[in-house]
């Protein structure tokens, strides 16, 4: 019974000791809705908790693509004792979407890892793409048969090349306006 209380207090000491160092002022960013083209920042503050220098190792993006719409273009490397720093996670769609990210912070010292939830919404200011909104896979080709199929009409190779030069390009053999129209090879 002494060894499991001695035990347990032992985990709690390691927990605590090996606990995060670093806090952040936001568990999740929210960007809402942007247009092709646009890009957002929001800013982050990380603050030390300890009486000691605090290395920022790595900050990752998790998405799906392999470039992420979310970024931060310069991160501190390290935050003084008791101290502060900022930094803008900025957000850059290209993709007609609704994107949830996570930002990971690894820091120094083995105290684990600082995740922040990104989350923003990507629409394409030209109404073409709309029905493509939030599409992958199959969902999203089939859409795109849609899109490209709109308006298509099948001919028979005879008939497709008589609208193409007699129709389209307007060629008339016997002169612009004549009465026949024939193609002569």
């Amino acid at each position: 019974m002494i060894k499991s209380i001695l035990f347990f207090c032992a985990s709690i000491c390691a927990i605590l000791v090996n606990s995060q160092a670093v806090t952040v002022n936001a568990e999740n960013l929210v960007f809402g809705t942007l247009d092709f083209g646009d890009a957002d920042s929001v800013q982050i503050q990380l603050t030390n908790v300890l009486n000691e220098v605090i290395e920022i190792e790595e900050m990752r993006f998790f998405d799906f693509y392999v470039s992420s719409p979310f970024y931060v273009s310069d991160f501190p490397q390290e935050i003084a004792p008791l101290g502060s720093v900022s930094f803008y996670v900025v957000f850059e769609p290209v993709h007609n979407m609704s994107h949830n990210s996570e930002l990971v912070i690894k820091t120094s010292g083995n105290r684990g890892a600082i995740s922040i939830d990104l989350i923003g919404d990507c629409q394409y200011s030209n109404t073409y793409y709309n029905g493509t909104y939030d599409l992958l896979d199959s969902p999203l080709k089939n859409a795109f048969n849609g899109i490209l199929g709109a308006g298509y009409q099948q001919y028979s190779y005879n008939a497709a090349r008589d609208e193409m030069f007699m129709v389209i390009d307007n060629q008339r053999v016997n002169g612009q306006g004549s009465v026949q129209n024939r193609l002569t090879r």
